[in-house]
């Protein structure tokens, strides 16, 4: 059987090592990997074993990983402001229509007196005596 050790270093990791089977956990993703095979970096004296090039970069510069993570967040931030703006104006635009919708149907009773109106202001210019 197998054991396990879990060890906490200065910075704060948490490292699980198996012993027996050459096997390390990735710190970052937390998979289990084989020593001889896997990605190592080395700190304080102790070796740190990753899966991948990706893990070790994170483990390695974790700012420059804040900082990407930063620029997606507010990139996805952006999208979701920009579809809360789409979707306001599309609901406005289909209340505004039922309004329009509305005014559509009154418009051509509206129209016909006022063109009769406007028939009935003009005059007869013979009626009109010339100074």
């Amino acid at each position: 059987m197998t054991k396990s050790r879990c060890i906490e270093n200065r910075s704060g990791w948490r490292v699980e090592e198996s012993g027996a089977t050459g096997q390390a956990k990735d710190l970052i993703c937390g998979m289990l990997v084989d020593k001889a095979n896997a990605l190592r970096s080395e700190r304080g004296g102790r070796s740190y074993y990753f899966c991948s090039a990706g893990c070790q970069r994170t483990f390695e510069s974790p700012e420059q990983e804040l900082k990407s993570m930063r620029t997606r967040v507010a990139i996805a931030m952006t999208g979701v402001l920009a579809l809360a703006i789409m979707r306001a104006g599309a609901f406005l635009t289909l209340a505004t229509g039922a309004t329009i919708d509305a005014m559509n149907r009154l418009t051509p009773a509206l129209q016909a007196p006022r063109t009769e109106r406007m028939d009935a202001k003009r005059v007869d210019s013979s009626a009109v005596p010339c100074v």
